[in-house]
């Protein structure tokens, strides 16, 4: 009897997700300043469009040229964490998306892998914990320098933006 029941649950459940979707609801009252705060923009059937709505009020007057994630996209590249980012992304930022290849922060764990992963990587960071206790040269750890170096351009776009 369950399977019987299963059965008319699921022919109920499929009968009402294929039920004609191009009837739409008639609006009760019309969109407006004296009926509601938010009165567009609207999407293709008329109602609206609450994401884009929020999105232009948390905007406000923020432009590509003073918006610091336009900045952290410079530094960071087209996959800030590995992954592409949404096509979106950018037109809502108004920018290009970066192209594959630029002067994108070099991770440290990438460039610092062959010492990360040594047979022995005990002197590599023993001499990451002297670094970090007072300033050093670049003839104290010319590996450092080298990142350093190799990252000037993100991290000056990080700069900026923080």
């Amino acid at each position: 009897m369950p399977i019987l029941r299963t059965a008319i649950l699921f022919a109920l459940v499929g009968g009402v997700a294929t039920a004609d979707e191009s009837v739409k609801p008639i609006p009760k009252f019309k969109l407006g300043r004296d009926t509601t705060f938010v009165d567009g923009p609207l999407d293709k059937d008329g109602y609206i469009n609450y994401e884009a709505a929020l999105n232009e009020r948390l905007k406000g007057k923020i432009t590509p040229e003073t918006n610091a994630v336009v900045l952290l996209l410079k530094c960071l590249g087209p996959k800030p964490e590995g992954t592409e980012l949404h096509a979106d992304v950018y037109k809502a930022l108004g920018i290009e998306a970066p192209l594959d290849v630029g002067d994108y922060l070099v991770q440290y764990n990438r460039h610092f892998a062959l010492e990360m992963q040594a047979p022995d990587p005990r002197g590599f960071f023993d001499m990451e914990a002297k670094l970090k206790l007072r300033p050093w040269t670049k003839d104290d750890s010319p590996k450092h320098a080298e990142w350093l170096k190799v990252n000037e351009k993100p991290l000056a776009n990080l700069m900026e933006a923080s």
